[in-house]
Formats: structure tokens, sequence, C-alpha cells
């Protein structure tokens, strides 16, 4: 947390020294309010920022006092944690040294010999006269930790290893890990999916070794196979579509029929040609009775290739809706044609 709020100091310092120091020709209000905004901007975040340290400098000093409490009672298992604790508030050579010592007292070796270096690294960094004591824990601590070499044959499929709950870069495979004594857990994931789980279990001071073949773990657990869909034959749907357009054709056909009779039979009702007799009577001229004769064979025709049109059409869409397709095999439907004195047409239904 300290290091970033560092980090953010010094981009708003960086932000102060440029809006301060502007060299472009700006008018002189323009330059003194970029100046005072961010000068203000940084006087709040150094405020924020030193209460904020402040404020975990409290809180480390706090945990650090109990920790260290239970540590001289003799409850490292309880005290370590709280020097962890107020490590992570406020990272300080003490508190790192209070920490490698406790977890070398509750047996993780190899914790304590991670937290040992680093503070090795810090007091010689600082020539801090602490550093043959600390060099002196470190040879005493490193004896005592185990570690693993895990040997890994990848595949041709990338998978990934975790140990320990952590994924394990394939920088360190084949090199030894230090561990804290016990039992380690080491996966093999594919994305998320757990595909082994292999348990190792640790003893101080020896060296484990545990060999992992990856191609024969993805081989064990296979991928789904991707369903292959066969090339559906467009045969049936072309010849379903041609029926169904000679239906169509049958009943368009029946339409334009239909009209040519009512045109006839229109002009056929004209004065010259056809009139009204007495009770309701119709009386025609020669011609006028031929064109009446000649619209009612009209209608006739047409209504026999409307029906048969609305048969075919009917067929046509059934070869249609029945070809092979890529929907569901338990999906139906039906087409079913529907005639009677004052109605033709088509009815259609199913399951999808």
């Amino acid at each position: 947390m300290r290091g970033r709020r560092e980090v953010m100091a010094a981009l708003l310092r960086a932000r102060w020294r440029e809006s301060c120091t502007w060299q472009r020709p700006v008018l002189p209000i323009d330059r003194t309010l970029r100046c005072l905004f961010a000068s203000l901007t940084l006087m709040l975040a150094v405020t924020q920022a030193s209460a904020a340290q402040a404020q975990d400098a409290a809180g480390a000093g706090v945990l650090f006092t109990d920790a260290k409490a239970l540590a001289d009672a003799g409850d490292y298992a309880a005290a370590c944690p709280k020097f962890q604790a107020s490590l992570d508030l406020d990272p300080s050579l003490g508190t790192r040294l209070n920490l490698a010592n406790c977890l070398q007292e509750v047996g993780k070796y190899g914790s304590a010999k991670t937290q040992w270096e680093l503070a090795a690294k810090e007091a010689k960094a600082r020539e801090d006269e602490r550093v043959p004591y600390i060099e002196e824990q470190l040879a005493l601590v490193s004896p005592k930790v185990p570690t693993l070499v895990v040997e890994v044959v990848q595949g041709p499929e990338v998978l990934t290893v975790h140990l320990a709950g952590s994924e394990l870069a394939s920088s360190k495979w084949g090199l030894p890990i230090d561990l804290d004594p016990g039992e380690v857990v080491i996966e093999v994931l594919r994305d998320a999916q757990l595909l082994e789980t292999k348990s190792v279990k640790l003893v101080e001071g020896k060296a484990e070794r545990l060999a992992l073949d990856l191609a024969a773990i993805a081989k064990a657990h296979p991928l789904p196979k991707k369903k292959v869909v066969e090339p559906v034959d467009p045969t049936q749907r072309i010849a379903g579509i041609v029926v169904m357009s000679v239906g169509f054709a049958g009943i368009a056909a029946f339409g334009v029929l239909e009209a040519a009779a009512l045109g006839i039979r229109s002009s056929a009702n004209d004065a010259d040609q056809c009139y009204s007799g007495g009770e309701g009577a119709a009386v025609c001229s020669p011609e006028g009775f031929d064109k009446i004769q000649l619209a009612g064979d009209l209608a006739e025709v047409g209504q026999w290739v409307g029906v048969g049109g609305v048969g075919v059409a009917a067929i046509g869409l059934t070869v249609l809706l029945t070809a092979p397709s890529d929907a569901p095999p338990d999906s139906q439907s039906y087409v079913v044609p529907v005639l009677s004195p004052s109605f033709a047409g088509l009815a259609w239904g199913g399951t999808f």
C-alpha cells in the first residue's frame, strides 16, 4: 500500500513541476491558475498520504505489540499472523526479523528462510549491524528446509500446474523449490477444469521429486468431441420448392380464371345482351347467352384448378418441411389441405 502511495505522490510532484514551470507562451493568469491548482492537489494528496501512512504505522504498531506479547508467551502459532499483518501495513526490518524467527519456531522452515533472505538483503543494503545475526539464522534454518522438484513432461495441449493453490511457472519446472514441511498439493488444470491432483508429504531437510506427464493426463481426460454436422442433401428441398411453386401457380391460375369469368359475366349484363325479365328471370340475346355460358365454364375450370393448386402446394410444402435439416430430431411438422365450398387453403402445425 505504501508503495502505491509513493508512486502516486511522485506522479503528482511531476505534474506540479510541469504546471508550475510552464515554458510555452501562455497568459500569466493561466499559468498562475494551473500552478495554484497543481499545488493544492499535491498538498491534499501529501496530506492524505501522510495521514494514511500514520494510520498504517499506528495499526502496525498495535499488531506488533500483540504479536510480541504472544511470542514471548510461547504462542508462536497466534503470533505469526499478527507479525505478518504488521509487516504488510508497515514494512520494517525489525518486524521482518521477528516474523522470520516466529515462522522458524512453528516449523515453517521454507517460509522462514524466505524472510531471512529478504532481511539479509535489506540489512546489507543499509549496512545494518544485525547482518551477522541474520546470516547465522539463515545458516541454521537452511538445512531444515524441505525441497520439491516438479518434473514436467509437456504435451501438445497447454495445461497449467498449480502448487499449493498458486500456478507454478514453467521456469520453475525441474528446479528445487523451498517449502514448509507437511503435505503439499499439486494440481493439473485445463483452464479452470481440474484434471488431476497429486499430494506429496515433505519432511524436514529432505528433497522430494514429483513427475507429471501432462500429455498422458490430457489423454486421460479428452476434450468433448465436437458434433460433426453432415452436409444436407438439398434434392428433397428443391423438389418440394418446385412442387409447391406449381401448386401456387395453380392457385394463381384460379384467381385469373375467376377474374375473367366475372369480367365476361359483367359484360353480358349490358342492356343490349341480357336484361331482367318477369319474376326475376334473365332474358339474353344469343351473344349474351354465349357469354354467360363461357363465364360459367371458366369459373368451374378455375375452381378445379384452384383446388388442384392447393393440393399440389400442400404436397410441395410437406416435402419441403420433411426434408433433412439441422433442426432437432424431435421436432415434427405437418401440412394439411383444407377444402370447403367457401374456402380452400393449408393448415400447418407441429412441434419444434
